[in-house]
């Protein structure tokens, strides 16, 4: 296909000019050069188009015209060449999908004003080095649906702003040229305990006493892209170890053992639990520490953990996916049957901090333990409670980084997944296409050993479609 150009006005002209969008548009469909100046463009833009240049920002109506050249020339429907040329496809049809998607642009562009052209502008440069450097990653670092599609699969990406229970519950469908959104019901809520949520998608947990503080965060990696449902999914191998990074770069570092670790939380758990008037769940504390040093045993740096110190892995060493498959009996197609789906590939990553430890061994006692604890043990002892409680209690504080919402009781925080996210769909194994629940994956650290024969990805769709009425 032939592309479209600006020229300068005050350039010779060497052609007859197109003057209209579906001359312009038929010219580059028989792969003909069209040259194109800067009144003919802006004529289009008002004649044709329908914008008022003249109540627009100056700078914005000044880099229109180019940036109709730009839409006309990355159209992703030239991709459907093979089939206009073949018969399959009707000319009229296709013109109109190229005027629609030429006016949903400029448009999107004089509603979000000139800076919003300049960042456009900089991303189709970037998609131009993209393509003559193919060898690229794609993953997502942000909210839940703007990752890249891999390239493979679409030449665009989609940004989708929605509430969390949306994110779980939509799908794409399909209807000739069309993408159409949908929405699928929402799953019912299960009940869940500490040890699930604190491994749910999207919680963090940060625990503080003045001895020591740390902090993990759920942030998995999503990517997803809409996918033929009968093209297996693709995924590059991620690292086990994602990053490792200085929390605070003004502060220094000291190294512990998880041995040494497991004896203070020992030794704290066994104050905890002596204190009866304390308003505190001590089950629940523990299953948080043990999950923080359950964290640094897998993440097998010598066992040891170092403080102002924060390490990203990928807990369970196992890679999830999800198709969603639209199936609609009353739709019919004369074309080839590629249906649609919605494609997740997930990475559970958990990030956990060891932000600073204090503890100090006891020397001058026979069995391992440490001297503020000791002293908050005499303090017991002696039936001062009151001095004992502030020291050992914790403060406990749960996240949803998704919602950036901050809450300090586990039933609200519970109660927020439950009425703003809704339940999680199930994930497939990436290795032996087996169907587990987010509600079971969370409750054994997102580890999963294969016990099944591989299935196929397309035999799985076929199980499992999901049919809209």
């Amino acid at each position: 296909m032939s592309s479209a150009n600006v020229k300068d006005q005050n350039q010779p002209r060497k052609e007859m000019k197109s003057t209209g969008l579906k001359k312009c548009f038929t010219a580059l469909v028989d792969r003909k050069q069209v040259n194109l100046d800067i009144d003919v463009l802006n004529l289009m833009l008002k004649k044709e188009l329908l914008i008022n240049l003249d109540v627009l920002d100056k700078n914005l109506a000044e880099v229109l015209p180019v940036m109709l050249v730009m839409y006309m020339k990355t159209w992703p429907g030239w991709q459907r060449s093979k089939e206009y040329f073949s018969g399959k496809l009707n000319f009229k049809d296709w013109y109109e999908k190229f005027r629609q998607y030429i006016v949903v642009r400029l448009n999107y562009l004089i509603k979000n004003g000139y800076a919003s052209v300049i960042e456009e502008m900089k991303r189709e440069k970037k998609r131009d080095v993209d393509r003559l450097n193919p060898i690229k990653t794609y993953t997502e670092h942000g909210s839940q649906t703007d990752a890249l599609a891999p390239k493979s699969f679409a030449p665009f990406s989609i940004c989708i702003n929605c509430p969390p229970s949306v994110v779980n519950s939509v799908v794409f469908g399909d209807s000739e040229d069309d993408i159409i959104l949908r929405h699928h019901p929402e799953l019912l809520w299960t009940n869940i305990d500490t040890m699930q949520l604190i491994h749910w998608p999207f919680i963090e947990v940060e625990f503080f006493t003045p001895e020591l503080s740390f902090k993990r965060r759920n942030c998995f990696e999503y990517t997803r892209y809409i996918n033929f449902t009968n093209i297996p999914l693709t995924y590059d191998k991620c690292e086990y170890i994602d990053q490792i990074e200085i929390i605070d770069p003004s502060n220094g570092r000291n190294c512990y053992t998880l041995n040494m670790l497991r004896c203070y939380v020992k030794e704290y758990m066994s104050i905890l639990k002596s204190v009866k008037d304390i308003d505190v769940d001590v089950l629940k504390v523990g299953i948080i520490l043990n999950q923080f040093l359950a964290d640094i045993e897998e993440i097998n740096m010598n066992n040891t953990m170092a403080t102002n110190t924060s390490v990203v892995f990928n807990i369970g060493r196992s890679v999830f996916l999800r198709n969603k498959k639209i199936s609609r009996a009353s739709y019919t197609t004369k074309g080839p049957n590629n249906p649609v789906g919605y494609s997740e590939i997930i990475v559970p990553k958990v990030e956990t901090s060891l932000i600073f430890f204090k503890g100090v061994q006891d020397l001058n006692t026979p069995e391992v333990s440490f001297s503020y604890l000791n002293i908050i043990k005499n303090c017991l002892k002696s039936n001062d409670v009151k001095s004992a409680i502030n020291p050992i209690k914790p403060l406990i504080i749960y996240k949803c980084s998704f919602c950036q919402l901050n809450l300090k009781e586990e039933a609200a925080i519970i109660k927020h997944l439950q009425e703003v996210h809704k339940m999680d769909p199930n994930v497939i194994c990436i290795k032996c296409k087996k169907s587990l629940s987010v509600c079971l994956l969370s409750s054994v650290r997102w580890k999963h050993i294969c016990t099944t024969n591989p299935i196929s990805l397309q035999q799985h769709s076929k199980q499992v479609p999901i049919t809209l009425k």
